[in-house]
């Protein structure tokens, strides 16, 4: 079957590049022929180097400081995601409209839609995500998520998502609060799967990074808002129980880029491969991030992550209860401080294994029923 991919790859952020790659590589080994749908909105267009400095809004220049850093690695990192993805992943011609891609879409016999936040509110009067154009193929959603319940802003442009939805041929999410927003939405339950990225190899992808600490490292992925009680504290606290390690901080320069000052070495332009090099090497990570955590798992490091942000909670919460992770996920420096010795224990992955694989059985058969 000829399958078109639709999800976020356009961008430059680790965990929607790899969780793409690994939904192209699951569909292909299963004799597919698959090809992202190279759909590239007028907001992935890089700004001009005079704006987002925010020298009028903010005083403390922290926008400046990030700006700076955007405008000196950008372009490094944008390359690099560009030479990975084209090594990795086939790719369509360049769509930018709904219409470029109701055309490039009318090629394939299915398209599917995920995984990741492609049914987040800030996405609703945007079709693409929801197949919201003429299609004869199949429809399927796979992981898609609405990172958390729509908010009342929002409620307005739920009767065109509700038509979107009810035209799918097959719906599966990546988690319990996007299971429930369907369900409000159109009637219908649907099966909750395993991120793409849990059912992949990425061992040939990961680059060994060109530095190396004798003693290790711990690695920071963070994206948005710090720990309440602050980064700088919860690494101090972290550092304390492992033995004073360096720190590495790592973020991508071309999406939300982490100033992180309390930082040994700060990387802003590893392309995934690389980026999957840092975790790979690390002997802990640190990670307010669905995928940070997510490669923590595969990877089987001892981690702590953190949620601040209502929007990362519910991500978060569900993949740390479902794959009995929960006690290493924390809010605040003072429940760092209570977890003491147990910083730098590793989860018992034997457990954490076995949940996955029998997640992953469950997501692959979903998968295989779809598309007959």
């Amino acid at each position: 079957m000829k399958i078109g991919l639709i999800n976020f790859c356009y961008g430059h952020n680790y965990g929607a590049v790899l969780q793409c790659l690994a939904l192209s590589r699951v569909l292909t080994s299963k004799g597919h022929d698959v090809s992202v749908i190279d759909y590239r909105p007028a907001t992935a267009t890089p700004q001009a180097f005079w704006q987002g400095w925010g020298l009028r809004s903010d005083p403390s220049l922290t926008k400046a400081r990030v700006r700076w850093i955007e405008l000196l690695h950008g372009a490094s990192v944008r390359r690099g995601f560009s030479r990975f993805k084209a090594s990795t992943m086939r790719f369509t011609e360049a769509c930018t409209t709904v219409a470029d891609v109701e055309r490039v879409a009318a090629g394939f016999d299915a398209v599917v839609v995920g995984s990741d936040q492609v049914w987040n509110e800030c996405f609703f009067e945007r079709p693409v995500y929801f197949l919201g154009f003429p299609f004869r193929g199949k429809r399927i959603a796979y992981a898609a998520c609405c990172g958390h319940a729509p908010t009342a802003a929002a409620q307005g442009s739920l009767e065109s998502v509700r038509s979107w939805l009810r035209a799918f041929d097959s719906i599966s999410v990546r988690n319990e609060v996007t299971c429930q927003f369907v369900t409000r939405c159109i009637g219908n339950t649907c099966d909750v799967v395993a991120d793409p990225t849990l059912l992949c190899d990425y061992s040939s992808d990961i680059k060994a990074p060109a530095w190396r600490s004798d003693k290790g490292y711990i690695i920071s992925y963070v994206l948005g808002k710090e720990i309440h009680g602050g980064n700088s504290a919860a690494i101090s606290l972290i550092r304390r129980q492992l033995g004073d390690l360096p720190t590495v901080a790592v973020s991508s320069a071309a999406h939300l880029p982490d100033l992180s000052p309390w930082a040994d070495r700060r990387i802003y332009d590893a392309d995934p491969g690389e980026w999957l090099g840092w975790f790979a090497s690390a002997e802990f990570v640190y990670t307010n991030s669905f995928h940070g955590l997510l490669f923590a798992l595969i990877l089987q490091k001892p981690f702590l992550a953190y949620y601040s942000e209502e929007e990362r909670a519910d991500r978060l919460i569900d993949v740390a209860t479902r794959y009995k992770v929960d006690k290493f996920l924390v809010k605040s420096v003072a429940d760092v401080a209570d977890l003491a010795a147990g910083v730098g224990t590793a989860p018992d992955y034997r457990q954490v294994s076995a949940a996955i694989r029998a997640h992953a059985t469950h997501s692959l058969a979903f998968l295989k029923q779809a598309l007959e």
